[in-house]
């Protein structure tokens, strides 16, 4: 039996590992133990785990190393507690392969910890490309000390052999993140109307998610009033979704819950949403505003529009279907009546398809995951 661990520090990452985790629950050859950290242990940030634990696709160990502090600082210091645990973790399991996450803390402590104790690596998400944040610096680093990688668009996979990567050790299987979709049924839309108590059918829907960016610390605030400015002007009905636990997230979500909305009825706040209804709530929007992932990663699927604001995803492969704008009020609000109002984008967006695949991602990994040798522990990479 293969004896596999994953880690999950948050909800993003972990709702685009659970297609993965679902089906390694009907596989008899793998083993599954799942580490859980980060925010997921945290009350502020709806303790998250508790999902993790009811889907029980594994054996749980939990690692507290959240940090509540709001400063550049706390990252880094959640990430020391996680290392320093893992490495006895991993030293008592023997794992024979780790599965480190895109780009976060979770992803550097575990592939760390795991090549330290010879145990080999695989990165999904390997070869993104952001710049304005700091988790690019920390995928690239996870790629370099990890042996399998899962990319999820060939220019990814091309930028990983650029980077002296093998070719042979690096596999094009799209985002699981698309998976996702085939997992949960449709709701109705009176449900969605229920639950996130705005219409559904009467002018377009927003859903907006908006992350604090590590470069520009010191400015979110004002970047955020902007935003949240332009949300009230355009009275469109919008699901706000509060950001994840980046430093500087505190103070943004201070100022979505005391916001007050002077024109817009319909604004609804959300810490988490649970799985089935954050799927069909995509299923469902007009538009996606903020900077997530999420919005690059998955609109597509829908040909849904996106208006990603800053810099947080900027220069990132996307389908054609995202418009990029600054922290300025006017410059959002235009882009998202134009997202949503142009007939001939709106004609273009029908046609777009999805550069980080079709959903069936999870599967594939698990292919090549079942096919490693395990018994050679070899873990030198030879670089050019």
């Amino acid at each position: 039996m293969i004896k596999i661990i994953f880690i999950t520090g948050s909800r993003s990452d972990y709702f685009i590992q659970r297609p993965i985790l679902n089906l390694l629950k009907k596989n008899k050859k793998f083993k599954v133990y799942i580490i859980l950290t980060g925010a997921h242990l945290s009350k502020k940030y709806g303790y998250t785990a508790r999902i993790v634990k009811k889907d029980k696709f594994g054996s749980f160990i939990s690692i507290k190393s959240f940090n509540h502090n709001d400063t550049l600082e706390s990252r880094s210091l959640g990430a020391s507690k996680q290392f320093n645990k893992l490495i006895k973790i991993i030293a008592k399991i023997k794992p024979d392969i780790a599965v480190a996450p895109y780009d976060r803390e979770e992803a550097i402590t575990l592939a760390l910890a795991a090549t330290y104790n010879n145990i080999p690596v695989a990165h999904l998400g390997a070869g993104d490309k952001t710049e304005y944040n700091v988790d690019v610096l920390i995928r690239h680093a996870v790629s370099k000390l990890s042996q399998h990688l899962f990319t999820s668009t060939e220019e990814n996979k091309n930028r990983l052999i650029k980077m002296g990567e093998n070719r042979k050790n690096i596999h094009n299987v799209g985002h699981t993140a698309l998976d996702r979709y085939k997992l949960s049924k449709i709701l109705s839309k009176k449900k969605l109307e229920n639950f996130f108590r705005i219409p559904f059918s009467q002018k377009p829907i927003i859903l907006f998610i908006q992350h604090p960016v590590s470069n520009y610390y010191s400015k979110k605030q004002k970047h955020f009033k902007e935003s949240l400015q332009a949300i009230d002007e355009l009275d469109f009905p919008t699901v706000i979704i509060k950001p994840n636990s980046d430093p500087g997230s505190s103070r943004i979500i201070e100022m979505i819950n005391n916001y007050k909305f002077k024109k817009n009825r319909y604004v609804s706040k959300f810490k988490n949403i649970p799985e089935s209804y954050f799927v069909n709530l995509m299923r469902n929007v007009s538009l996606v505003m903020g900077n997530s992932s999420m919005g690059i990663l998955e609109s597509a699927i829908h040909k849904t529009p996106v208006v990603n604001i800053g810099k947080r995803q900027i220069k990132r492969q996307n389908s054609g279907n995202v418009i990029f704008v600054s922290h300025k009020k006017d410059e959002i609000i235009k882009a998202v009546k134009y997202s949503v109002y142009n007939k001939k984008y709106q004609k273009k967006l029908k046609k777009c398809k999805n550069v980080y695949g079709t959903g069936n991602s999870s599967k594939k990994i698990i292919n090549i995951l079942s096919k490693i040798d395990y018994k050679n522990k070899i873990l030198n990479k030879l670089f050019p």
